[in-house]
């Protein structure tokens, strides 16, 4: 049996996701730290300095003397991101697997770019010569 499963002469059998995935690599690259509550931190902080606003020009639009202002939250109303890690040897080899899967050859797009302006080009021009061919049989069948 072959070492390709594809039978392609000349093609790498690629892994597939599930099997990359079932291997246990683990992808340090990845933030332990949950991005939900680091935005839902960010939010509060910042309706915090909305509110901490409304309550200025509320007090002097009212005459007023302005409340106490209200201590900056420890916070950082922007997430600050860690440097990023070095990948693991395994991680890397991941990475390039799954890029390697999905990469198309670098002038298929272009090729089938053309080739769809081309469809469309002509798929209109037999469109309009269908309209205008049925207008004439019409026009011609009346007299």
């Amino acid at each position: 049996m072959p070492d390709n499963p594809r039978g392609y002469v000349g093609h790498k059998a690629r892994p597939t996701r599930n099997a990359i995935l079932a291997r246990g690599d683990t992808f340090p690259f990845l933030s332990s730290v949950s991005d939900r509550l680091s935005e839902l931190q960010r939010q509060r902080a910042l309706a915090q300095e909305q509110l901490a606003w409304l309550d200025r020009e509320i007090a002097r639009e009212s005459g007023q003397a302005p409340a106490a202002p209200v201590p900056i939250p420890t916070t950082p109303a922007a997430p600050v991101a860690a440097p990023p890690k070095e990948m693991s040897a395994a991680a890397a080899r991941a990475a390039d697997e799954i890029i390697a899967q999905y990469q198309t050859p670098p002038g298929s797009t272009t090729k089938d770019v053309k080739r769809g302006c081309y469809a469309y080009f002509f798929v209109a021009l037999g469109t309009v010569l269908l309209v205008v061919g049925t207008i004439y049989l019409f026009y011609l069948r009346r007299k």
